[in-house]
C-alpha cells in the first residue's frame, strides 16, 4: 500500500476576503514527493 495525500477541488478564502485565494486546486502527493506553490507577493501563498 502506497502512502499518499490527495486533495480535490480545494478552495480557500481568508477571513474578511470576498474572493478565494485558492480556487479548484487538486493534486496527489505520493510518499517522498513535495509540493511548491509559487506566485506574486500578496497572492495568498502563506
Amino acid at each position: 500500500m502506497s502512502k499518499a495525500v490527495e486533495v480535490e477541488d480545494l478552495y480557500f478564502t481568508y477571513l474578511g476576503s470576498r474572493r478565494p485565494s485558492l480556487r479548484g486546486v487538486s493534486f496527489t502527493l505520493d510518499e517522498g514527493e513535495t509540493l511548491l506553490i509559487v506566485g506574486p507577493s500578496g497572492a495568498g501563498k502563506s
